[in-house]
Formats: C-alpha cells, structure tokens, sequence
C-alpha cells in the first residue's frame, strides 16, 4: 500500500510542474493527502506540521 502511495507522490510532483495542473494541485493540498497515507498519520497533523515548519 505505500508503495503505491509513494509512486502517485512521484506522479504528483511531476503534475506540479505543469502550470497547468498546478493550478488544480492548489485547490486541495493532495501532497500532505499522500503524506498522510505514507506516514500513518491524520491529514490535519500533516497540514499541522507542514504550517510549523513554515512558521520557523
């Protein structure tokens, strides 16, 4: 299972290099989505943590 969501993280960051798929990528917060499937853990505690390491 993470395999897999390793490989659509891959996809993904690939899209967000395309102006125009970013666009739609800035709509939802799909990588911190991925992340939080990769690490077991909430979608909030990952958005959480991602605004933390912004905030420093």
């Amino acid at each position: 299972r993470s395999a897999a969501f390793q490989e659509l993280k891959t996809s993904l960051l690939k899209l967000m290099k395309n102006p125009m798929e970013k666009a739609t990528m800035e709509e939802f917060d799909f990588m911190s989505w991925v992340e939080s499937k990769i690490q077991n853990k909430t979608f909030a505690e990952v958005v959480r943590q991602k605004a933390d390491k912004t905030d420093m």
